[in-house]
């Protein structure tokens, strides 16, 4: 019975080691398909990261492009309005001319009507005082001319002035008209300029936002590169310790296969051995076999369990001594 027990105890141990293999193979498989989902999830988040990397650089760029083109709407609103005060000013400056020139005529045509009203008074003085040189006919002729010239004279000062007044208060409503423009404009001008001031805040506050993502985002994909690189580092690692696992298994299987057959060809040789013995001891003295059968067994047993010995010896140790083999329950047929 213990001739049996051998070939039996290395088939468990195959059975046992096959476990262990597949148990590996297993493991090994789940690694792989988990480091397969890995990839295939950091390939997606790469893309993801690149497509939302190229949105934030589109609408950094879309916003400095409106930015340039509202600085650029302010610089020429800001030369237009630079032009137009410059041309209000320039009709003010002719009106103020106008308006000079016009006290300037009134101030001579005063001076005249003084000097016409001091002639007419020395003539007057000078004609009272004219003794019999000409009939008194001829001298109310003269004062009446006189007098209708300075009626005259009168009428055109009176009419000169009042043109000149009226031209001088229209120039004044002009003045203050174009006042009221020049400053009702330079009021619109700076609300629009506060306007797009506000608005090239805001845009410069949106761009400072998107950089501050984008460098975020950057961060985040920087640091998804390195953990794949320590995955990827980790995934070297373990594939190489499987592959060294692998090629010890390899080779203690190579080096348990061989040693079973020839534990079977031990056993079947000392049973034959064992038989031819008793049968020629039966044959010769007549004595029953069984203390033969009893003893040799023995010995083979002793011989087996040696070399037995001696194979785990000389096999590489693939485990620790720490290490327990999982007790594994067969079926009644491979035990019977």
């Amino acid at each position: 019975m213990a001739i049996r027990d051998s070939p039996r105890s290395a088939s468990l141990d195959r059975v046992k080691w096959r476990k262990v293999y597949a148990a590996m193979g297993y493991l090994l498989r789940t690694q792989q398909a988990q480091i397969q989902f890995l990839l295939k999830d950091r390939e997606l988040l790469v893309d993801r990261i690149k497509l939302e990397h190229e949105r934030w650089v589109s609408m950094v760029k879309f916003s400095q492009d409106q930015t340039a083109q509202m600085e650029r709407e302010l610089n020429v609103r800001d030369l237009q309005s630079e032009v137009e005060a410059e041309e209000w000013k320039v009709i003010l400056g002719l009106k103020e001319r106008d308006a000079y020139m016009l006290r300037d005529k009134l101030e001579k045509t005063t001076d005249e009507l003084q000097g016409l009203r001091e002639c007419h008074g020395i003539l007057s003085s000078k004609c009272s005082e004219a003794e019999g040189v000409s009939d008194k006919k001829n001298e109310k002729e003269k004062n009446k001319s006189l007098m209708s010239e300075l009626r005259r004279l009168k009428l055109e000062n009176q009419q000169l002035s009042a043109n000149k007044d009226s031209e001088i208060s229209r120039l004044v409503r002009e003045k203050s008209f174009i006042w009221n423009q020049y400053n009702t404009l330079e009021n619109r001008m700076n609300e629009q300029l506060r306007v797009k001031c506000d608005q090239l805040d805001t845009a410069n506050e949106k761009v400072k936002l998107l950089l501050k993502d984008n460098e975020e985002l950057q961060t985040a994909c920087n640091d998804l590169k390195n953990q794949m690189a320590n995955m990827g580092d980790v995934l070297v690692k373990r594939n190489g310790e499987i592959a060294r696992l692998s090629r010890e298994l390899q080779m203690f299987k190579d080096k348990s296969v061989p040693a079973t057959p020839m534990l079977q060809r031990c056993s079947t040789r000392s049973g034959n051995s064992l038989r031819e013995t008793t049968t020629n001891g039966m044959k010769r003295k007549g004595v029953k076999p069984a203390v033969t059968v009893s003893m040799n067994p023995t010995a083979s047993e002793k011989g087996n369990e040696n070399s037995k010995r001696k194979r785990m010896d000389d096999t590489p140790k693939l485990f620790s001594s720490s290490f327990k083999i999982p007790k594994l329950k067969t079926p009644a047929s491979q035990v019977g």
